[in-house]
């Protein structure tokens, strides 16, 4: 065996060997330190898989792209309410709207995440469990009513405000517990005068003691009447979707800097490194919630439409797809964009990301308050055919196209939807769009195989199978490119521009900066 070094015999000597050391521990530690901060390592299956932190890129609270909007939420529900109110006219009676409910991990006592009901939290802005809330038509008295937890909840659970607290902080006529709901009630008819005291409420909820009631679960009338003033966004409103947009937008632009930076590393960046680079950046502005599961796929998964698994390595090759928004105080945004994950768009990635850009321009530049839903569709799906037919992907006619659904081979998804409150807002009907409506804007062409490869067995005529085959074979994937957009009464204004969309804005924004 090899004789063990001795320690000079010398005590200052023994003093300089341990302060070398000490010296040279530390210039190791510092030194890496500054390479974790862009990179820590975890073994998986003897491979290295990144997790980036890239400190260097990561932006503080300081550094979002604006300020938290001044809100006085407590005006902003009171003025939603009144709007709800006036659906019903000159009715008689009350609305009840039940909160939602803790979730358990199934046979578990681990609570889910707690996320209010959406309509609970659009009429009062109250974002705990088990509660009530009724208000009276003819009044406009907002009553809301909570449960009165034990002494012990506030061990696991925070201080618990009382009912003065939650009456001044929402700015409601009175808060008092849940078990007052029919005694309430029984007053608020009393009080109307009216032998036909209605209590509207939704088809799947009830109450203790309704059947004393009035009850009326009509979907055309609480349900309908609260889903269509949600598409008619106040002032406030916007104030918070455009917050939660620009966030959003500008996490998507700090991962766009991760991707560019990293890229072409070896080992490869994981599509979950994408995820977390998007979430981490969102919670430095304080947006701790997602308004739905982040969609980060590469190469193939980036033409499977809820693709949410964001687990394989990225080829440095392939285009990235992310689809990811946030929510703040409830209201939330959905941005998508595509990118290559080497930062620079080889061919057949700039061809099919330019098709889809000016599909999407030209829907945008369609819009205005007055434009019916089916227009929407119509200019979306003409210019889907159009681009097909230009690149070669088509061998048909406009006509054929259109009349054979085409376009819906490779764009097999809605153009729009609306959102607010959900990412897939509600609506009571689709007609026509109206001024303070929140739209998004979401062209995208596929090369699915599910798609495609059938209707090549088919005999498909109108396929030019030999270039589509080229682009399976090279697992392209697919582009899509999503905004949010405010339709106002002579055109639009798109809340998530921060976020570039220009194949050239794309580029320089993903240059490396070491």
């Amino acid at each position: 065996p090899k004789p063990r070094t001795k320690m000079p015999e010398n005590r200052n000597s023994r003093i300089l060997v341990v302060t070398t050391c000490f010296i040279s521990i530390t210039l190791i530690s510092f030194v890496g330190i500054l390479f974790l901060s862009d990179y820590s390592y975890s073994s998986d299956s003897n491979d290295l898989n990144i997790i980036v932190l890239n400190t260097e890129n990561q932006f503080a609270s300081n550094q979002c792209p604006s300020d938290e909007p001044e809100v006085d939420f407590v005006h902003m529900f009171q003025e939603i309410r009144s709007n709800v109110v006036k659906e019903f006219g000159e009715a008689k009676g009350a609305i009840l709207l039940n909160g939602g409910v803790v979730g358990y991990r199934y046979d578990t006592d681990v609570e889910l995440h707690f996320r209010q009901e959406s309509n609970f939290l659009y009429l009062t802005g109250y974002d705990q469990p088990n509660a009530t809330v009724i208000i009276d038509i003819q009044t406009e008295k907002t009553y809301l009513l909570v449960p009165d937890n034990p002494a012990d909840y506030a061990i696991w659970n925070g201080i618990v405000e009382n009912l003065e607290e939650i009456q001044e902080k929402y700015g409601v006529f009175k808060a008092d517990y849940n078990t007052k709901i029919d005694e309430i009630l029984d007053q608020l008819e009393r009080n109307s005068g009216s032998e036909n005291y209605i209590v509207y409420t939704l088809p799947d909820q009830g109450f203790p003691g309704e059947t004393k009631f009035n009850i009326n679960k009509d979907k055309n009338q609480l349900e309908g009447n609260l889903y269509h003033q949600r598409t008619l966004k106040t002032d406030s409103e916007l104030d918070l979707m455009r917050y939660s947009s620009e966030v959003s937008a500008y996490a998507h632009v700090e991962t766009m800097k991760l991707v560019g930076k990293f890229g072409n590393s070896t080992p490869e960046l994981y599509e979950y490194n994408v995820a977390g680079q998007f979430i981490n950046s969102c919670f430095a502005c304080g947006l701790q919630h997602q308004a739905y599961l982040p969609i980060c796929g590469s190469g193939y998964h980036s033409a499977i439409l809820h693709y949410i698994a964001n687990i394989s390595p990225m080829n440095s090759s392939s285009i990235l797809l992310i689809d990811a928004g946030a929510e703040y105080a409830g209201y939330g945004s959905d941005i998508t964009r595509t990118y290559p994950v080497d930062g620079i768009f080889s061919i057949p990635q700039r061809i099919v990301y330019q098709m889809v850009l000016n599909v999407q321009t030209n829907v945008i530049n369609s819009l205005k308050a007055g434009v019916y839903w089916d227009e929407l569709s119509r200019t979306n799906n003409e210019n889907i055919c159009s681009e097909l037919i230009q690149n070669g992907f088509l061998l048909a006619t406009q006509e054929q196209c259109l009349n054979n659904r085409l376009y819906s081979l490779f764009m097999p998804h809605s153009v729009s939807h609306f959102i607010g409150l959900d990412v897939h807002d509600r609506y009571k009907d689709r007609i026509i769009l109206e001024e303070r409506n929140v739209i998004t804007v979401e062209p995208g062409i596929y090369f699915n195989e599910a798609l495609l490869v059938p209707e090549f067995e088919k005999g498909n005529i109108y396929l030019n199978e030999k270039l589509i085959q080229a682009f399976l074979d090279i697992e392209f994937g697919g582009v899509r490119i999503e905004d949010v957009v405010l339709i106002t009464k002579d055109g639009t204004e798109t809340l998530s521009e921060i976020a570039p969309r220009q194949i050239n804005e794309i580029e320089n924004i993903m240059k490396p900066t070491f």
